[in-house]
């Protein structure tokens, strides 16, 4: 799978790697939306020194979108890679 990277340079993945990418985000999303109030804490004073201040809510819902985005992306490959099999 390629995607474009910083500064529009295209970058090449396995299938299994982006899954693997998927299922990390996946992971770190699980957690940090259960986390407790002593690791939330942790969180908002790591993110509060980050040049950008992005907000907890914001990062743990794009993890969640990055990993869903992911596996559609493997979803299309997968759909295009059946369908030049079947060709």
């Amino acid at each position: 799978m390629t995607f474009v990277g910083i500064g529009d340079t295209p970058i090449t993945l396995s299938g299994h790697a982006v899954g693997q990418i998927a299922e990390l985000l996946e992971h770190c999303e699980a957690f940090l939306r259960h986390a407790s109030p002593n690791t939330r804490a942790e969180l908002l004073g790591f993110l509060d020194q980050q040049p950008a201040r992005p907000d907890a809510g914001w990062l743990i819902d794009m993890l969640g979108f990055d990993a869903l985005f992911l596996h559609a992306k493997l979803a299309v490959a997968a759909e295009a890679a059946a369908g030049q099999e079947s060709s």
